[in-house]
């Protein structure tokens, strides 16, 4: 899995309806993410996921702020400065918020 490429898609995922420059994920290259990073990356979501099949409210919890701190790190060690990417993280820290309140998922309708 080539993880530059998620945060290709994620880059031009967030710049749709952006006024940001059409071409502006084409500046997310392998080059510009650290393998170390990568797979850090890679290990953190594999983490994520597991706790979240779990399908427990805590567990689910604990998933999704994975997540969030994963996407979180992987952007911060990427070194493509899209600004799309500030965006993507932008929405990890709302997600890792979400995820850590008290009220946040438990509010939130099981269907």
């Amino acid at each position: 899995f080539q993880v530059h490429t998620m945060l290709w898609a994620a880059a031009r995922s967030s710049s749709a309806g952006v006024d940001a420059s059409p071409d502006e994920s084409i500046a997310v290259t392998a080059a510009c993410v650290p393998e170390a990073a990568a797979a850090a990356w890679r290990v953190s979501f594999e983490e994520a996921v597991a706790s979240m099949l779990q399908k427990t409210r805590r567990s689910m919890q604990k998933g999704l702020s994975g997540v969030a701190k994963g996407v979180i790190n992987l952007v911060d060690s990427s070194t493509c400065g899209v600004p799309a990417l500030s965006r993507f993280k932008d929405q990890a820290e709302r997600l890792r918020v979400l995820a850590t309140s008290h009220g946040g998922l438990a509010s939130l309708d099981s269907k």
